[in-house]
């Protein structure tokens, strides 16, 4: 018998072996090619040979599929770890293997406090790890592959091949307890299948937003991975305000641990070429294709500031290469004296991935920008000089794996906090006229007059539509609440206020940018003062007033 879940993702040899590889980083297809290059009749005596990428999704199935293997009692680990499995896999069979990754410093083998597992929500974890195994499956059967399964460590192909012959045999297969995968059954509401653009201040504010809208609108696709993904289209995500350099404590949303996260920079800028791992980004931007290509970007936006060809390829379309790296491309661009950057990512898992890839994006769009003012003669910290832009991720394939949907869910219900973001597009004035018509004044961020409606409402409304004059949606719905109010009130007899600032009421019921309200303000007394010098005109005061 074979392990029943997710089988594509295992190449099976021996199905009564007692002995299975698991390969981490290293692809399986990779792994097997070797030890049979070594010991070319091996996979007679392993049952399988399979992948462990990530400690919150791979451990599930692994653990679940033992429950229904009972007669695999041994692990062969081997191959590289780039993501720190090793930690968790340790707690887990209570091991002392190493984490063998790009550098000596990703060693994430740290001992923890205890190894038991405790309920934390819909999933079982140890404390001081990131291992989630879902809690339907009942703790006495995960003990008993802790107790019956050993872990062993082999770094060579040639100690693999001797482990294997050590310890397996043909083992009598009888079918084990079967726990499959609790997947979630998304409430989907209709949608555009493409462009989803997204604004958010922070990196942590765009990832539980996008996980929203993809659990909301996503589209149900079947992967090559025998799993369904909820699915969008070209995901716009634009960060504006997130540091460039990433300090202080992760916020509680995000899947990974700082560890984790300090490992991937590092790991995202390494030019180095890892063996038996298909690419890593740091070699395809700065050695694959012969040139430093983050160096390039650099010279060049020294020397031409305003260059429309910063760019970085990563996609190699010749038969040399082997993968298909998800980033594929990269523009920088200054304007407004500031370095934006914007990412295009061709298949994006957007629940672990996607902030991965943004806080690396991020970390990497502020070395450039340090490089720039560098190269200039500049303070490195000078924002006046050049300062850091939006970050813009551009996902064409925005998708969450079906294994993922319950705790993104979670994710969602904890720290989503929907409201009304600052509309870059500017602001409203409004005035209601007696006549039955409004005035309606247009003020840019900065709270400086730029255009002037006069109308009914249904004719200001309709210019405001068809113009395109407001960019959020909650902006949009508050703007015709107030303008109904405020009309109703004309209708009805009741005195209108002379102006209606549509900020005052929206900052005061949602989070909003304390800055731009303030910036309206300014512009109120602004048209206060001008209002008084237009009715008392060629009139002075003298300091106090008088």
């Amino acid at each position: 018998m074979k392990p029943p879940f997710l089988q594509n993702q295992f190449i099976f040899g021996n199905e009564r072996s007692n002995v299975a590889v698991c390969s981490r980083w290293t692809t399986r297809e990779r792994m097997k090619e070797m030890m049979e290059k070594d010991i070319p009749a091996i996979m007679e005596h392993v049952a399988f040979v399979a992948n462990l990428y990530s400690p919150q999704r791979g451990l599930d199935v692994i653990v679940r599929n033992l429950i229904a293997c009972p007669w695999i009692d041994t692990i062969i680990m081997t191959g590289k770890d780039l993501s720190g499995v090793t930690k968790e896999v340790n707690a887990l069979f209570g091991g002392r293997l190493h984490s063998i990754g790009v550098d000596s410093h990703q060693d994430r083998t740290e001992p923890i406090e205890t190894n038991e597992l405790v309920r934390d929500g819909i999933t079982w974890t140890i404390p001081g790890t990131r291992l989630r195994i879902g809690a339907d499956v009942p703790l006495e059967e995960i003990e008993k592959v802790r107790d019956r399964v050993t872990v062993i460590e082999e770094n060579t192909v040639e100690d693999v091949g001797d482990a294997v012959f050590q310890n397996s045999r043909d083992c009598i297969a009888v079918e084990g307890p079967l726990y499959p995968p609790k997947i979630l059954k998304p409430d989907l509401m209709p949608g555009p299948y493409s462009v989803h653009p997204i604004r958010a201040k922070t990196i942590a504010d765009g990832y539980v937003e996008l996980l929203y809208q993809i659990l909301t609108f996503g589209k149900k696709v079947h992967t090559h991975y025998d799993q369904d993904t909820l699915e969008l289209m070209d995901l716009i995500v634009v960060i504006t305000e997130e540091p460039g350099r990433f300090e202080g404590e992760l916020h509680p949303s995000m899947p990974f641990d700082k560890a984790h996260l300090r490992d991937y920079l590092i790991r995202f800028m390494s030019k180095e070429k890892v063996p038996d791992v298909s690419y890593t980004y740091g070699n395809l931007m700065q050695e694959y294709f012969g040139a430093n290509q983050i160096e390039k970007v650099i010279m060049r936006l020294v020397a031409d500031p305003n260059s429309r060809a910063a760019v970085i390829s990563l996609w190699d379309p010749t038969e040399k290469s082997k993968s298909n790296p998800c980033l594929n491309h990269l523009w920088f661009r200054i304007m407004d004296r500031k370095l934006f950057l914007t990412a295009t990512i061709r298949s994006n898992d957007m629940f672990f991935g996607w902030p991965e890839n943004a806080y690396a994006l991020r970390s990497m769009q502020e070395y450039v920008r340090g490089a720039i003012l560098s190269q200039m003669g500049h303070v490195m910290d000078d924002p006046e000089a050049l300062g850091l832009g939006d970050l813009i991720i551009m996902s064409q394939s925005a998708h969450i794996y079906e294994d993922c949907w319950a705790p993104a869910k979670d994710i969602v219900a904890a720290h989503r906090k929907p409201g009304i973001w600052f509309d870059e597009k500017g602001q409203w004035i409004i005035e209601p006229r007696a006549d039955g018509q409004i005035n309606m004044e247009l003020c840019d961020p900065d709270g400086l007059s730029i255009l002037e409606l006069i109308g009914t409402p249904v004719q200001v409304m309709k210019e405001i539509r068809d113009r395109r004059l407001v960019s959020d949606v909650g902006h949009a719905l508050w703007l015709g609440m107030q303008i109904g109010k405020e009309v109703n009130k004309v209708i009805i007899g009741n005195e209108p206020p002379p102006r209606l600032k549509d900020l005052e009421a929206l900052w005061s019921h949602t989070p909003g940018d304390v800055k731009a309200y303030a910036r309206q303000k300014v512009h109120l007394e602004r048209l206060k003062e001008k209002k008084d010098e237009e009715e008392h005109p060629g009139e002075e005061t003298d300091e106090t007033g008088a």
